[in-house]
């Protein structure tokens, strides 16, 4: 079993696309090493201060996935809202 999870992302401090894709190379860095999830930017690519980023991990649990993805998107807030 397998879960795609669209997040949208606002990073108000970006005043690039260098400025986003920096915070979003770093975003995506460290929830695929804590978490082993892959993740993807999926819309507004052009756009300083947004995107959406999709997260996908497979497990053979639904509880399992569940909680895994509930953990990433509260790290992933946690991290943008560092930023």
């Amino acid at each position: 079993m397998s879960v795609c999870s669209p997040s949208s992302c606002n990073i108000p401090d970006a005043q690039s696309l260098k400025d986003k894709r920096q915070v979003l190379r770093s975003l995506k860095d460290k929830l695929r090493r804590d978490f082993n999830v892959a993740v993807a930017e999926l819309e507004h690519h052009d756009t300083w201060q947004r995107s959406v980023v999709g997260i996908v991990t497979i497990s053979n649990e639904e509880k399992h996935l569940r909680e895994v993805l509930q953990k990433v998107l509260d790290e992933a807030d946690r991290i943008l809202g560092s930023f």
